[in-house]
């Protein structure tokens, strides 16, 4: 495994009820959206984006007489909140302390809402 920012590897032989808890405990932490791995010294926190990339491998060898199965989980970080959004107040040259403020997360959002509008 390549050496990046952190890493974190573990390893283990087990019964197929403990992998299902473990699996079962990922699940948990992926809908919540974060996850703290940790294991003798090693540790890492990932926090997931909304958008998660599943591949599943799975292999049977007969003449090894092995089988495989490998997730592999994968994500980019969530783009950032655009800092300030947009405003919207009257067409009088100066605003009044009465005017609200709108801020829209996702500017192309507020653009088609104001084709449909308009």
């Amino acid at each position: 495994m390549p050496k990046n920012d952190h890493s974190f590897e573990f390893s283990t032989n087990c019964e197929p009820a403990k992998l299902a808890d473990y699996l079962e405990s990922l699940a948990q932490y992926i809908r919540a959206g974060s996850v703290q791995l940790s294991a003798a010294d090693e540790s890492i926190l990932l926090n997931f984006s909304p958008s998660i990339k599943l591949n599943i491998e799975a292999e049977t060898d007969t003449k090894k007489n092995k089988s495989s199965l490998e997730l592999a989980i994968s994500w980019t970080p969530a783009p950032l909140a655009e800092e300030g959004g947009i405003v919207i107040q009257s067409g009088q040259d100066a605003p009044t302390p009465s005017e609200e403020l709108l801020a829209v997360e996702e500017p192309t959002r507020a653009k088609a809402r104001a084709r449909s509008e308009g």
